[in-house]
């Protein structure tokens, strides 16, 4: 059973209008089309428009496929017209939660955030239909949801117009935090977790509302890439297979696309394309790895050269526009077509693009509270600023695009002054001023970055015993004043918890959700200079060389016969090892689903548990190492 707009989709047939003499022909027409909207929409969610059939839709409606073919023609325009009819739903429920039109610029972006959160999460098969399978149908199907988002899109602008701090705000920055925000929901319907979006409201409002327009005009410093005609050849068979794909695409998209087509541009014969891969979608896979590979490749190398962050970024999305525009055919697919593709494209660029995504994440030690929902939104607003660039103006106007996707990715960071500087290149010297962004550190705090090994030993020291700052000061030889500073930014963000009072002194106790400590995690440290992450690599080894010795020397190593040790050399490819960092990442998160389970069954049985060290390693080896 499919909840949708028009009633369970097991119920369609009961639906059916007996046959009574006199019925009016338009009221029997409405109930049909009802009836076959119900069964579009259940349909299309559970197996995807390609896939869906006409027998799919009268079968489960009830209306015959003579009906069916009066009413419609065929199934893309029965599509368009649920959309349509969905959409024009979407927007009465959303002027009915916004027709107070003196309401305050926060109020009104936050009734509409929880209108749309609402809808998504109450009809969820109706949404992934409109934002994510009408896309494969087609430009037709996806107009009305685009028509929707311009007018939300242009009733923020008309209230920006009359703010003061935000007139001059450009359309792009509204475009691209309305597309994050839709990104982010279908996020959600892919992975089921649609009623999130509620939950999301205080970080993502967060974000909209410290948008300021940037102080200066934005340009673009250099001349911008011209996109060529993509060249097919290449010695290697997969490559030029995938060379052909990206061409074909460009020319008449994903679902037009075909196998024997690839064959043809490709100059080969069908089994050695089939040697290679197993179908259409296979070749799809291979060709989002590829392009994903050399878009961070190109960004990294950008990156790493500067070592200011925010000209790094700018380098980085700079490398990463003047790429695709080199390549129109890849540029196509990886910002247009991908979501023609359906979800397990989708899902395939954000795991490919994840190491860019680091970039910026696994830079902003100082903002490491933030939820990891604000990123996304970023990163998202920047993938819908690049698909209506390159479906306007194709590849070649993406690299115009540096300086907004710039400053949208800093600004919230670093201020609106410093981000316009750095966008246009102009930042020199110039010092940071205080971030716009409520949730940013405030003015004038001690930079958490520069005592993250000094808050590690703190942490380590709450393990064993609950402490004051000047007690935890004590123990590890710093000042009381720079302890008391972040510790409280530790328990600010739950890394610690407050446990009483002594003496007119905070008494700090360890966070039992090691989830939490995350922050601390080498994800931060990997940003840092290569003495600060030789400093905390070697404190974090000094903690397991101690605990390790402790209980082998004291008895209780082996005592256990379950106990795990365990030591594996492998040699791998760069996919190979974002996968095991993967592997490692869920053996924490599952980790910390067991601690979880196992606090709640003590406080059941009363039991006081015992402790344990669950330890993780994941590091290239000296090259001479390789073979020990």
């Amino acid at each position: 059973m499919v909840v949708t707009p028009w009633g369970d989709s097991d119920a369609l047939r009961e639906r059916q209008l007996q046959p009574v003499r006199g019925t009016p022909s338009a009221r029997v027409e409405e109930n049909q089309r009802e009836r076959l909207y119900a069964a579009m929409v259940a349909c299309v969610a559970k197996q995807g428009f390609a896939a869906t059939t006409v027998s799919d839709l009268t079968e489960l409606s009830g209306v015959s496929s003579r009906s069916f073919y009066d009413l419609f023609g065929d199934k893309s325009t029965c599509l368009l017209a649920t959309v349509e009819e969905m959409v024009g739903k979407a927007t009465r429920v959303v002027a009915a939660n916004t027709e107070d039109g003196d309401e305050d610029l926060e109020t009104l972006i936050a009734r509409l955030y929880r209108a749309f959160a609402s809808t998504v999460a109450t009809q969820p098969a109706a949404a992934k239909v409109c934002l994510t399978e009408s896309l494969a149908a087609g430009p037709a199907a996806f107009d009305p949801i685009e028509r929707a988002i311009a007018d939300y899109e242009k009733a923020i602008l008309r209230r920006y117009a009359v703010s003061p701090e935000r007139i001059g705000m450009p359309a792009q920055m509204v475009a691209a935090r309305m597309g994050g925000i839709v990104e982010v929901a279908r996020a959600r319907l892919r992975l089921g977790t649609e009623a999130e979006l509620a939950t999301f409201e205080e970080d993502i409002l967060a974000l909209i509302l410290a948008d300021r327009p940037p102080p200066q005009p934005l340009r673009l410093g250099v001349r911008p890439q011209k996109a060529e005609t993509e060249s097919v050849s290449s010695p290697d068979h997969a490559d030029r297979a995938i060379r052909a794909f990206f061409v074909l695409v460009d020319e008449q998209g994903y679902p037009q696309t075909t196998v024997d087509q690839v064959v043809k541009r490709a100059s080969m014969s069908a089994r050695t394309f089939y040697a290679n891969f197993k179908g259409k979608e296979d070749l799809l896979m291979a060709a989002i790895d590829s392009a994903c590979a050399q878009g961070v490749a190109a960004v990294t190398a950008a990156f790493t050269r500067h070592p200011d962050w925010p000209d790094a970024v700018r380098a980085g999305i700079g490398a990463l526009l003047n790429f695709l525009a080199s390549r129109p055919g890849l540029a196509k697919l990886m910002t247009v077509e991908v979501y023609a593709a359906g979800e397990e494209a989708l899902e395939r660029r954000a795991h490919g693009l994840a190491p860019i995504a680091a970039l910026i994440e696994a830079n902003t030690v100082e903002w490491a509270h933030l939820h990891p929902v604000i990123y996304e939104t970023l990163a998202g607003g920047v993938y819908q600023l690049l698909r209506s660039a390159v479906i306007k103006g194709g590849a070649d106007s993406l690299p115009a695009l540096t300086p907004v996707c710039t400053y949208l990715t800093l600004a919230p960071f670093i201020g609106a002054d410093t981000a316009c500087a750095a966008a246009n290149g102009d930042r020199g010297d110039a010092e940071d001023p205080a971030p716009l962004w409520s949730l940013a550190p405030r003015p004038g705090a001690i930079p958490f970055r520069a005592h993250l090994t000094s808050a590690m030993k703190a942490m380590a020291i709450l393990e064993r015993k609950t402490a004051t700052a000047p007690e935890i000061a004590e123990e590890t030889g710093e000042d009381p004043a720079v302890v008391s500073e972040y510790m409280g930014k530790l328990a600010s963000i739950s890394a610690v918890v407050i446990v009483s009072e002594r003496d007119g002194e905070t008494v700090y106790g360890s966070e039992p959700n090691l989830q939490k400590h995350k922050i601390l995690g080498n994800h931060q440290a990997a940003t840092m200079s290569p003495q600060e992450r030789a400093d905390i690599s070697e404190y974090v080894w000094q903690l397991i060389r101690d605990d390790v010795e402790d209980s082998l020397h004291g008895g209780p190593f082996d005592v256990r016969l379950d106990r795990i040790l365990a030591r594996s050399p492998m040699t791998v490819d760069e996919a190979g090892w974002r996968e095991m960092i993967d592997l490692h990442a869920q053996m924490i998160y599952a980790g910390f689903q067991v601690q979880a389970r196992s606090t709640e069954r003590m406080k059941d049985s009363g039991e006081s548990g015992f402790k344990l060290r669950s330890m993780q390693a994941l590091f290239e080896p000296k090259p001479d190492d390789d073979e020990r």
